[in-house]
Formats: structure tokens, sequence, C-alpha cells
């Protein structure tokens, strides 16, 4: 496992213990439209807080306004969107990108160093990242994996519905997107771009 994936995995257990309590699940699940992009931004912002004290930003400014300027041009050209997108370079080895709920993208800079890596490549990268926030898939993972958190507990101890959440929950963490999941933030990008 990556120190990438043991990242997202520890903010992903700390979500699932912080916001269990909160109405974000039931507004993103029951609520109108609105109220669930409204819970998305939401826990968007705290999930980004929490992030901020675990990583270390790349500390070059003329690297992150690069990356905030060639982010903020895509995100423009998206229609009615009602995210706003916040982009970040990171000091980590991992050759990566990833977002969070409500447009929080983080790139590592294992790929920001890549040799001759160009300002299209990296266009194409945070387009698809993009493509994810938009199409709803890290909230959606970090939903189920709650919705399976919720289960598990009101599920008696040891019980065939308690573990079955349980297993599934671990299961979703370790796994990444799928891959209809990755070809449609591939295809969003390319479309950006």
């Amino acid at each position: 496992m990556s120190n990438m994936e043991k990242l997202i995995k520890t903010l992903g257990r700390k979500a699932g213990k912080t916001y269990v309590k909160g109405r974000w699940a039931f507004q993103s699940i029951f609520g109108t439209e609105e109220e669930g992009i409204a819970a998305e931004r939401q826990m968007g912002k705290e999930l980004n807080a929490q992030m901020q004290h675990q990583v270390t930003l790349v500390n070059d400014r003329v690297l992150q306004r690069d990356i905030r300027d060639i982010g903020h041009g895509l995100a423009e050209r998206l229609t009615h969107s009602r995210r706003d997108y916040h982009f970040y370079g990171i000091q980590s080895q991992d050759v990566n990108a990833f977002a969070l709920p409500g447009g929080f993208i983080y790139i590592a800079t294992g790929l920001l160093r890549l040799p001759n890596i160009t300002n299209h490549e990296l266009a194409f990268v945070l387009g698809h990242e993009i493509g994810h926030v938009h199409c709803g898939h890290p909230f959606d993972r970090l939903l189920a994996q709650t919705s399976l958190n919720l289960i598990s507990k009101t599920g008696r101890a040891g019980s065939l519905l308690g573990n079955v959440a349980k297993n599934a929950s671990v299961n979703l963490i370790k796994s990444n997107y799928s891959q209809d999941q990755e070809l449609e933030g591939d295809w969003f990008g390319v479309r950006l771009l």
C-alpha cells in the first residue's frame, strides 16, 4: 500500500467516525439535489481541513500557482457546476492525484516531477480528478463507507448483517475506483481539454 493510499484510508476512517453523526448523510440520501451538494460541500471542507494537517503542501509558490491556474482554467469550462474547485500540490513521492468530495483536488510531487511532464499532461490529470468530483465518485464512496459503518454499528456484534457490513466496508476502503469510474474520469478530462 502506497503512502497516498494509507493517507486516504486514514482520512476515510476519521471521516467515517466524524460524519456518521452528521446531517450530511441524511441530506445526501433523502434531501433535494441542492441539499446533497451542500452536504458534499460541507463534508469536503471538513475533510480538506483534516487533510491540510496530514500533508505537506508544496512550498514552491510558482508551482502552486501553476497547478491552481490550470485547474481553475479547466473548472471554468464546466457549465452549470455548483461546486467550487480548489487545487493543491503536496509533497509525496507517489505518482498520484486524488479528489475529495466538494472539489478539493490534490496532486503529488511524484507526479509533478516526472521527467518531461507537460502542462497539457498536468491539465489532463486535473481534468480527470475534476471528472471524479463532478460525477460524485468521492462523495458516493464516502457515503457508501459511512452507510456500511452505520449498518455494522446497528447490527449486533457478531450478527450476520453486522459482519457483512464490516467486511464490505473494509473492502470499499481498500479498493480503488471501479474501471468504469476511472474511464468516466478519463473521458471527462479529455472533454475538458
